[in-house]
């Protein structure tokens, strides 16, 4: 039986857990809000099953492009955009941004 009693490197260990929690939420925010999904396996095994279900959504992938009625020109420099990308196909699913940034030139 072994016994290890190296405190700083126990207190290192929780820090880098710590981190790595708060990346993990980071980046799951940045992933649903640009329209994406974060997907993060529990095992060595999963990773065939997720490179296959990877490779079908990029092969799925369109463009989808509209003209606002709206002009451009908002009050400010910058301005936000909501958008909703819907589907009218029954159990389609849709992986869109929820918003943008419209910048006016200058």
């Amino acid at each position: 039986m072994v016994i290890d009693l190296d405190y700083p490197m126990w207190r290192h260990s929780r820090g880098q857990l710590k981190t790595l929690k708060k990346n993990e939420l980071a980046l799951a925010w940045l992933a649903d809000e640009s329209g994406g999904s974060m997907v993060l396996p529990n095992s060595r095994e999963d990773f065939p099953k997720l490179a296959a279900e990877l490779a079908r959504e990029i092969d799925a992938q369109y463009l989808v492009t509209y003209r606002p009625k709206l002009g451009i020109a908002p009050k400010s420099p910058e301005a936000i955009r909501h958008i909703e990308v819907v589907s009218r196909r029954v159990g389609l699913r849709v992986y869109s941004r929820r918003s943008y940034l419209v910048r006016t030139a200058q």
